[in-house]
């Protein structure tokens, strides 16, 4: 029995609505915690609370809080995917910290592994997530840190985020070939810029 065990339990049970439900029909889904019967008993009764729910809720809108403000067109790149791809990169595990900066940068590598393996097929999704956390990091650059960064595309960028601005995919699709822009902060703005 350790308080540890108990915390990390009840850590467990707010980040993730199916086990609550899962502890909720079968107490002996806690087994895999060191926890005494006192313990069990009332994390037992945490889970039949009402609150629970909403405790649930609260956590999970916390975590899609900094991925629907740090990255709105990556956001609605993934329109009704958003919340599947959220479920899908929380169940990766709890995060040693909730700052946004970080959850971001966790959920951005997150979505261009699901792009590499072939799990999502947007053919924007890759290039806009690139460009959302490298204007991130500029923004919030600290010093020493480059106040600079340069993102690769596939497709013409500029239509691309012409359109993405007035809340629309692109249409006709933007050429394809090797297209760059650069997010510099080096005057105290934040400004896209090609290269040269």
């Amino acid at each position: 029995m350790t308080l540890l065990a108990y915390q990390r339990a009840l850590i467990d049970l707010i980040s993730s609505p199916a086990f609550c439900l899962a502890v909720r029909a079968d107490p002996e889904a806690l087994s895999g915690y060191d926890l005494s019967s006192r313990e069990r008993r009332r994390l037992m009764a945490v889970v039949a609370q009402p609150g629970m729910s909403t405790s649930c809720t609260l956590y999970r809108l916390n975590r899609i809080t900094p991925i629907a403000r740090y990255l709105p067109l990556t956001t609605f790149l993934l329109g009704d995917a958003l919340v599947s791809e959220a479920e899908r990169f929380w169940t990766e595990g709890l995060p040693v910290d909730l700052q946004f900066g970080p959850e971001t940068e966790r959920f951005g590598r997150f979505l261009d592994r699901r792009v590499a393996d072939g799990e999502l097929s947007d053919p924007y999704l890759a290039e806009i997530v690139r460009l959302e956390l490298a204007v991130n990091r500029v923004r919030v650059a600290g010093p020493g840190e480059p106040l600079l960064e340069t993102v690769f595309f596939r497709h013409d960028p500029l239509p691309l985020l012409d359109a993405l601005a007035d809340g629309r995919r692109p249409d006709p699709p933007p050429l394809e070939g090797r297209y760059a822009l650069v997010v510099d902060a080096r005057d105290g703005e934040l400004a896209l810029r090609e290269p040269g």
